[in-house]
């Protein structure tokens, strides 16, 4: 027995870049980037952005091959 299997795979995706948004800490505010962090006041932030949706298919192939054979005619 022999075959072949091709199928188009289709995978979905929504992204951006900074889904989350963007903060930054300069150290500004106290002097240390890592305090103003940990303080949680950043000198600059920015709401996120709407997601870009894409989509990505490729073409997936497979071919086989099935031989079936004993070495005796028996059952074992």
């Amino acid at each position: 027995m022999a075959g072949v299997e091709v199928r188009k795979l289709t995978t979905g995706r929504a992204a951006a870049n900074s889904p989350r948004g963007t903060f930054t800490f300069t150290g500004q505010r106290s002097g240390n980037a890592a305090a103003d962090f940990l303080f949680g006041a950043p000198q600059t932030d920015q709401t996120p952005i709407q997601e870009f949706k894409g989509v990505v298919a490729e073409w997936r192939d497979g071919f086989f091959v099935l031989d079936n054979w004993q070495i005796t005619s028996g059952s074992l």
